[in-house]
């Protein structure tokens, strides 16, 4: 199941225990709360976690955003195709070399720096160079906000 199924299961789940927390059946209040922790330990296993040999040191959510890239005064537009609090898969038209630096709009967290590591068939791989804790807290709060959608 994916983390969207997940997620719409966990609502139905949820809006279950606020109908049966009127207190009709504390049974079913029980095997509700059950589901729930049964249903977020299958959402956060959908979040890639690093592999043996994977340079990636963070979770990583798979994700579709449309952004913007600046190199030297010029704006490209971007996909992020998955993204962690240390860095992102991007594809983008821009024709950039490995090192290169760059600036990258990240969903709900802003501008933040970072420096292309790789290309492979997927797209661009990037590092953040130096993201705040204001903007690795507002990726995390964008994983929560993607399960829930």
């Amino acid at each position: 199941m994916t983390g969207i199924g997940n997620a719409a299961t966990l609502k139905l789940a949820l809006e279950r225990l606020d109908e049966t927390a009127s207190g009709t059946a504390l049974e079913t209040t029980v095997h509700a709360l059950a589901d729930i922790r049964r249903l977020i330990a299958e959402v956060l296993m959908d979040l890639e976690t690093p592999k043996e040999g994977d340079r990636r040191r963070d979770m990583r959510m798979a994700q579709t955003a449309v952004s913007t890239l600046r190199k030297d005064g010029h704006a490209f537009d971007c996909v992020i195709g998955d993204l962690s609090v240390g860095g992102a898969l991007i594809d983008a038209e821009a024709d950039l070399e490995i090192q290169s630096l760059i600036e990258i709009d990240v969903p709900r967290a802003g501008a933040v720096r970072a420096r292309v590591i790789g290309r492979s068939p997927e797209g661009l791989h990037i590092a953040f160079l130096d993201p705040t804790e204001a903007q690795r807290k507002a990726i995390l709060d964008g994983f929560t906000a993607l399960l829930w959608k």
